[in-house]
């Protein structure tokens, strides 16, 4: 019998797909600095999006340039505790861990909601 079910193995799956992302956003720090990518949503309304800055924050995590990293999108850290937490799910399937994941996700999304109601505010107060 497989240890691991068809949802473990899909996360699996994810997770290191996401981790060949990270290992070629660190070793091409050079491509992406340079590299900018148009936000529709910035673009349309004027308003920085909650994800923003995240590529250049990641860039920036990922090279530990941590202050520089919160200054372009602090949802980098939320994501990167999230990881952490699916990948212990994954390694050792509890209900407590199945609750801390659940938890840090809530986490990233009320931080990436927070995010996006601070850039607005920041655009109308602050502009």
């Amino acid at each position: 019998m497989s240890r691991f079910t068809d949802n473990t193995k899909m996360r699996l799956i994810t997770l290191i797909v996401a981790g060949i992302l990270v290992f070629f956003l660190y070793f091409s720090g050079d491509l992406i600095s340079g590299l900018h990518i148009p936000c529709v949503h910035y673009q349309l309304t004027g308003i920085r999006c909650p994800l923003c800055g995240f590529t250049r924050a990641a860039n920036a995590f990922f090279h530990f340039h941590f202050l520089e990293a919160l200054f372009y999108n602090p949802a980098v850290f939320l994501l990167v505790i999230f990881v952490i937490a699916e990948v212990v799910d994954i390694l050792y399937a509890s209900h407590r861990t199945k609750y801390f994941r659940r938890l840090t996700l809530i986490a990233l999304a009320s931080g990436v909601v927070l995010i996006y109601i601070f850039r607005i505010i920041e655009h109308f107060y602050c502009s």
